[in-house]
C-alpha cells in the first residue's frame, strides 16, 4: 500500500504558492495552473469571475465551512489524508486547504480525476464522465453491485438587480440550490431519477410492482434522500436475484 500522505506535509515539501492548484499523482503532490484568492473571487466557468460581498445570498459551496477529508484511489487506498475540503458546486471543483484553520489564501483547486474519489466528512464524491464528455462530481448516496444512487448538486448564480424605481429595492446577487438524483451503473452509464412517487416507481421497470409495495410497506417518501437510498438498496437486491 502506498504511504499515506498529509496535505500539510505535501504543501511544505513542495512550497506551493497561493496561485497554484493541487494535483495528486502517484501518491505525491505536484503543482500546476493558477487560482485566485478563494475568499474574494471564485474562478468559475468560461473564465467568469464572481465577486462575493456581504449582500450575496447563498454560496457556490455545498458546505458552509471546510470539512476534514481525504482522497481515495479506486483500490480503496488513502493517497491524501487530513486535508480540509469543500465542494464549489457552481464551478464543479473541489477546493483544499492544509487545515481547517488555514488562511483562505491557501485554498487551491484539486485537479479533477476519475482515478480518485473525494471524501468530505462522511460524504463521498466520485467523478463521472457526463454526456458532454467532461468529468463531473456526484455524491455517492448508495453503492450497489447492480446500480448505485448518486446526487448532482447544481448552483445557479443570479447577478444583483438594481431597483428600477424609487418604490422598489435592489435584489441582491444570489446562488440558488438545486439537486438531481441518478441511477448509476457499473459501466459508467447513468439516468436521472424523478422524485415524484409515480414516475419514480415507473422508472424501476419490471420491478415497479415490488418497489411500489416496498415503499408502501415501509412508509417511505422518495422525495427524501434517505428514503430514496433505502429504496435503491432494495432495488439492488431485486436485480441480484
Amino acid at each position: 500500500m502506498k504511504k499515506l500522505l498529509t496535505l500539510a506535509l505535501g504543501l511544505s515539501a513542495i512550497a506551493l504558492s497561493a496561485q497554484e492548484t493541487i494535483t495528486v499523482k502517484n501518491g505525491t503532490m505536484a503543482n500546476t495552473g493558477s487560482y485566485s484568492n478563494m475568499d474574494t473571487f471564485y474562478n468559475v466557468q468560461a473564465g467568469e469571475v464572481i465577486v462575493l460581498n456581504d449582500d450575496t445570498k447563498g454560496s457556490p459551496y455545498v458546505y458552509e465551512k471546510f470539512q476534514m477529508g481525504k482522497l481515495i484511489n479506486k483500490e480503496g487506498e488513502i493517497v491524501v489524508n487530513n486535508v480540509a475540503l469543500n465542494y464549489n458546486a457552481y464551478s464543479d471543483l473541489m477546493v483544499g486547504k492544509p487545515s481547517i484553520n488555514a488562511s483562505s489564501d491557501e485554498a487551491k483547486n484539486l485537479t479533477k480525476s476519475s482515478e480518485f474519489d473525494v471524501k468530505i466528512g462522511n460524504d463521498l464524491y466520485i467523478a463521472v464522465i457526463m454526456s458532454n464528455y467532461d468529468l463531473g462530481y456526484f455524491q455517492l448516496l448508495e453503492k450497489g453491485d447492480k446500480v448505485s444512487l448518486i446526487k448532482r448538486y447544481d448552483k445557479e448564480y443570479k447577478p444583483k438587480e438594481l431597483a428600477t424605481t424609487s418604490l422598489t429595492r435592489d435584489i441582491p446577487a444570489m446562488f440558488k440550490d438545486k439537486e438531481f438524483f441518478y441511477l448509476y451503473y457499473p459501466d459508467g452509464q447513468y439516468e436521472e431519477l424523478p422524485t415524484s412517487k409515480s414516475k419514480f416507481i415507473k422508472a424501476m421497470g419490471a420491478h415497479s410492482g415490488d418497489i411500489k409495495s416496498f415503499i408502501k410497506r415501509n412508509k417511505l417518501n422518495v422525495a427524501k434522500e434517505k428514503d430514496m437510498a433505502q429504496v435503491i438498496k432494495y432495488y439492488n437486491s431485486l436485480l441480484s436475484k
